[in-house]
């Protein structure tokens, strides 16, 4: 489970962790080094260097990630560090994405697993219709739409739901 940037992502991923723990064996919350630090942004090559070691040698697994949570993943994935059965992404922070030229429609599009986004439908981040034009869904991409105008993503029912659909 891969968090967004700031620390105040930290309590909720916890909580997220909790409301996933039945449908999975084991699971693994990332804590990024920046947190610690003091430093206000995720280092990519650190986290990546981090997290690939973390999870070496799993051959089953699926990643739950938020905002630049879901980059860093795709990121991995793209450079087949990471290899998923699955993704699901809540908060693609696409202003972001769009403002720093990060290829992630492309790596969206090599990216060889099923992938369920859940957006706000007014994420100041990116709209749900502002992700879901940018990247044109191919089939093996499902976008929920939830109404919402802020980055939060507090129904923990509705996430579980979707791990579970997403899981089968």
């Amino acid at each position: 489970m891969l968090p967004g940037n700031s620390i105040r992502n930290k309590a909720w991923i916890y909580e997220v962790g909790d409301a996933l723990s039945p449908l999975f064996e084991d699971s693994y919350i990332h804590n990024y080094s920046h947190w610690g630090s003091g430093e206000e942004n995720i280092d990519f090559d650190l986290e990546a260097k981090k997290l690939s070691e973390k999870i070496s040698g799993l051959k089953n697994y699926v990643i739950f990630a938020k905002s630049i949570g879901s980059v860093l993943a795709l990121d991995g994935i793209n450079k087949q560090a990471l290899k998923p059965t699955k993704c699901m992404f809540c908060d693609i922070p696409l202003k972001m994405i769009l403002e720093e030229s990060i290829p992630l429609k492309e790596w969206l599009s090599r990216a060889d697993m099923q992938i369920v986004i859940i957006q706000n439908s007014h994420d100041p981040m990116g709209t749900y219709e502002e992700l879901k034009s940018y990247l044109q869904p191919e089939p093996k991409l499902k976008i929920i739409d939830v109404a919402g105008d802020t980055q939060s993503y507090n129904d923990f029912d509705l996430i579980k739901r979707t791990v579970a659909d997403l899981i089968g």
